[in-house]
């Protein structure tokens, strides 16, 4: 052959060997290449989204105990910022909600103490109402008891003054003198 050429010469056999020799360490690396991206992947799904889940989470663990001041601000996606602003807002409704449950076992307390302060008024106006017939029957038998001999001692008194006889006189003040007792 020529003398300024070089002719490598391989056997058919060797040739298709090297073929897939070559092919088997490409799918290798093409193996190697997609589990390093795969990795690659799943750690940034963990980061981005699992991460955010467990922020979500534990924040939701704080509401389940009754903490409800925490807010979830989760802001890394438009679907998480979305999903913060839903549990944010039932958070919120919570909170009405449990001021409205204080405000009406407060005025249910109120309104159980009003029904004792009435009971007791009432009570106590049926005292002062019995208490004041009470006097009024008093005030009327007295008074009753204290003008009739009041009536006759003026009357004998009147009779006593307009009679000149002394004996007269003396049976009026006599008189006077029993209605007087």
């Amino acid at each position: 052959i020529g003398e300024n050429y070089v002719i490598w010469t391989i056997p058919v056999s060797g040739f298709y060997r090297l073929i897939v020799t070559n092919e088997l360490l490409m799918l290798a690396g093409l193996i190697l290449i997609s589990m390093i991206l795969i990795q690659a992947v799943a750690d940034t799904m963990d980061r981005t989204v699992i991460g955010q889940i467990k922020r979500i989470n534990g924040k939701l663990r704080s509401i389940q105990e009754g903490d409800l001041k925490p807010k979830v601000d989760v802001k890394d996606s438009k679907e998480f910022l979305e999903l913060s602003a839903h549990i944010n807002s039932m958070v919120d409704s919570l909170l009405q909600s449990s001021e409205k449950l204080e405000m009406s076992e407060k005025i249910k307390s109120q309104k159980e103490e009003l029904e004792r302060q009435h009971e007791q008024l009432e009570a106590a106006v049926e005292q002062a109402e019995a208490a004041s017939k009470a006097k009024s029957e008093f005030l009327f038998n007295m008074s009753h008891d204290i003008r009739t001999p009041m009536n006759a001692i003026i009357g004998f008194t009147n009779l006593a003054l307009e009679s000149s006889d002394p004996k007269e006189q003396r049976e009026y003040l006599e008189n006077i003198d029993i209605s007087s007792k």
